[in-house]
This record gives C-alpha cells, structure tokens and sequence, in this order.
C-alpha cells in the first residue's frame, strides 16, 4: 500500500483513540518508528517496538505520525536520502530487515483499527 493510500484510510480515525491491531494482533508497542525499507530503501517501514508494558499505539498517534513522516527524507540502510512520498510502499519490518511484510490495507476488527500485511517474500 502506498503512503498516500494509507494515510487516507486512516483519516476517518484521525481524531479517535482506537486500538491499532497488526493482524488482528494488539500492537502492544510503547513507541513506533518510521525508516527506509531495506528491501528498497525508497520505500518506507515501519518499526514496531514492543516492551513488556502494555501501551497500545491509537489510531490519532499513527495518523499523526504518518503525516510528519510524509514529504521527509530518510537516511537508507547503506546511507543516501530517500524522500517518503505519497507514492512510497509501507512495510512493517524491524531496522536492517528486509521480510517482505508489505501493508496491504486496513480494516475495522472488534471497534479497533486492523493494519493488515501480507509477505511477499518469496523464499
């Protein structure tokens, strides 16, 4: 999914405090972070980091953060700068990895916000 694409999907939860579920997975993250793919470092990830305690990301937190990260220069794995345009894939995968956990769209699960993936890895 690109960024542009994501971005408007989750405006309609910009200013409500729902859950945000990754596969149907409470996220159960304390904080989130935005970095250039390494599988294309011109397309955006993000990084999920999970604790021990239980602090779950809202849907206004990521929309927020998605539009501050928008029109940004990332540094990419191996260096150089990448602009996260609206045309930039989002993944979900950890700095240095490269899974394939392409987001493919969002959808409501149990009054949360269900970002939804799908690995396009093929090994």
């Amino acid at each position: 999914m690109k960024l542009g694409d994501l971005i408007r999907l989750l405006e309609p939860f910009k200013n409500e405090n729902k859950c945000v579920m990754l596969d149907g997975n409470y996220t159960a993250c304390t904080n989130i972070e935005f970095i250039s793919y390494r599988g294309n470092r011109r397309d955006l990830a993000i990084d999920f980091s999970f604790e021990s305690k239980h602090k779950d990301i809202t849907s206004e937190f990521l929309y927020n953060k998605l539009l501050d990260v928008r029109n940004t220069s990332l540094t990419g794995y191996e260096g150089g700068k990448f602009l996260m345009d609206d045309e930039v894939n989002v993944y979900v995968d950890k700095h240095g990895e490269c899974s394939g956990r392409l987001i493919i769209g969002v959808g409501l699960s149990y009054g949360n916000i269900d970002i939804i993936t799908y690995y396009q890895n093929k090994y």
